[in-house]
């Protein structure tokens, strides 16, 4: 009789705590993407590297070398841009035309085909540029379904109609 009463309120108690639901992939919350600190300047081959400090762009891109200070949450840069929220000013609407951006920067992210958010990759590489990615003659060409699925463009007429 003790046994079947502690039994019945152990499975009581077990009902009455807070039940945890597995957590898939799409209900994953992602981080907000920060703006680059007071201090960003600092961030750098002889500074740490955090979220907060650096800002999430600096921040992601710090994960391209294992080499580089910081707190090796991520793999890969990719892995730190898709654990983010998109940036303000990635919503819909026209989009602003950036007529150039910084060219060293924006090869090594075509090169190492990491995908930034959009309003990142053209501050980067510039409108032109980021639209040509979207064309037959890109070095991304056969990564087209990817950039489609990431960006929204099937091909460069299209964003440069977004523009």
């Amino acid at each position: 009789m003790k046994f079947a009463l502690v039994l019945a309120s152990t499975a009581a108690l077990v009902g009455a705590l807070p039940q945890s639901t597995p957590t898939g992939s799409a209900e994953r919350k992602l981080l907000p993407w920060l703006p680059a600190g007071p201090f960003s300047h600092e961030c750098g081959p002889f500074g740490w590297y955090s979220d907060a400090e650096c800002g999430t762009h600096k921040y992601c891109d710090s994960f391209r070398d294992p080499e580089i200070p910081n707190d090796k949450k991520y793999q890969t840069t990719q892995a730190c841009i898709d654990a983010h929220e998109l940036p303000s000013g990635s919503g819909t609407g026209k989009l602003p035309w950036v007529w150039e951006g910084f060219d060293r920067a924006c090869s090594s992210y075509i090169e190492r085909k990491v995908y930034f958010p959009r309003i990142v990759m053209e501050e980067n590489c510039g409108s032109q540029r980021f639209c040509d990615l979207f064309g037959p003659g890109s070095p991304l060409a056969a990564e087209l379904p990817e950039l489609k699925k990431r960006y929204g463009f099937s091909n460069v007429e299209e964003c440069r109609a977004a523009h």
